[in-house]
């Protein structure tokens, strides 16, 4: 993880949106999981700058469900009791479907984590 921040620093053609920094409640110093913020909000950010949606190929490796459930715990710093009495009450969380692309259009694989030949195939083609 590291800070958006690190993020600027270490990448001079990245042009943050710090007005939707602000509006989505991150902090420009703390330190962050890219892995976990959804890919729309990462263009509106300008991580990933709009123009560059048509050349754009999106490779998304999905996870067993327990393991990014731990993920989410570590990240966020909570007990999975907390989740799991949210599933029980049918609230939202960050399901890994939620971090996928759905206001834009682009180029996207997804495969299962376990399936190594298929990811070094996708890989290979890149």
């Amino acid at each position: 993880m590291r800070s958006f921040e690190n993020l600027v620093n270490n990448n001079s053609n990245l042009q943050l949106n710090f007005k939707k920094l602000k509006e989505y409640g991150f902090n420009f110093e703390s330190n962050i999981s890219i892995d976990h913020i959804a890919f729309d909000i990462m263009v509106e950010l300008n991580i990933i700058p709009y123009d560059n949606l048509k050349n754009l190929s999106v490779l998304v490796i999905i996870r067993e469900p327990i393991e990014r459930l731990i993920s989410i715990c570590n990240c966020e710093n909570k007990h999975p009791n907390h989740y799991i009495n949210r599933f029980k009450n049918n609230f939202s969380s960050s399901f890994q479907t939620d971090l996928l692309p759905k206001k834009y259009d682009v180029n996207l694989t997804s495969v299962k984590f376990g399936n190594g030949i298929e990811i070094t195939k996708i890989l290979r083609k890149i």
